[in-house]
């Protein structure tokens, strides 16, 4: 993670719809959005999911679905996929990835 920097990420609360924010790349920062230790999923070719690893032992709140049976407990960020680093996500993908609201798991 570039600490020097901040990032333009979607941060997914559950019964909430996606909120575009800018955030430092660090790793506390990305531990208090996600209330804990992290985790990083890969969304997409282009994108990374970073959410609490102990998010649904905690329990959190469900959020989202992921995959057919599955869901992500608790708050999580996108985060564009830089390589080695995360990074902002681009126009394209934000819009794009706020339609997610249709997998709101509780109202």
């Amino acid at each position: 993670m570039n600490q020097n920097e901040e990032i333009r990420v979607l941060y997914v609360q559950p019964g909430k719809y996606p909120e575009e924010i800018k955030i430092p790349n660090t790793l506390e920062t990305f531990q208090k959005y996600v209330c804990g230790s992290i985790e990083s999923v890969r969304l997409d070719r282009d994108a990374y999911i970073i959410c609490n690893d102990e998010g649904k032992l905690l329990p959190l709140p469900p959020n989202r679905l992921y995959g057919p049976t599955d869901f992500f407990a608790g708050p999580f960020l996108i985060c564009g996929d830089g390589g080695e680093d995360l990074i902002s996500l681009t126009d394209s993908q934000i819009t794009k990835l706020q339609n997610m609201r249709k997998n709101i798991t509780h109202p």
